[in-house]
């Protein structure tokens, strides 16, 4: 039998709304780690509340929320930190390199292609030259 969430939306709502006004009060920035030591929950916890439709709305606020805080962060004179964290904590939309996946069944496949296309390469620049 599954255990009943410790929050309701309204109180969950609630805690948010007090754990940001905590934040603001204190000059602390809102993190994931720091609402779930705030709800007395576990990350697990937390992951759960997202899925579940009755409280997902209130994750997703408090995420944005603190996103919001920390990209106003890149305005001050050392973002460094902002930087990191977002790039950490919102991955999908604070990315800087993209890591693609190459699968080479054969390399002389591979390296007859890399030859050809060289070869194509020295043709345009030889047909190039004579043209001027």
């Amino acid at each position: 039998m599954a255990r009943l969430p410790k929050y309701t939306p309204k109180k969950l709502e609630k805690a948010v709304k007090e754990y940001l006004e905590s934040c603001d009060n204190l000059k602390k920035m809102p993190n994931r780690a720091g609402l779930c030591v705030f709800l007395g929950i576990t990350k697990e916890t937390y992951y759960q509340y997202k899925k579940k439709k009755k409280l997902s709305d209130y994750i997703k606020k408090f995420e944005e929320n603190m996103q919001d805080v920390w990209v106003s962060r890149l305005n001050a004179s050392a973002p460094a930190g902002a930087i990191f964290y977002l790039k950490n904590a919102f991955r999908d939309e604070f990315k800087d390199r993209y890591e693609n996946k190459l699968e080479v069944k054969n390399i002389g496949d591979l390296l007859d292609k890399i030859e050809e296309e060289n070869k194509e390469e020295e043709k345009k620049l030889y047909e190039d030259k004579t043209q001027e």
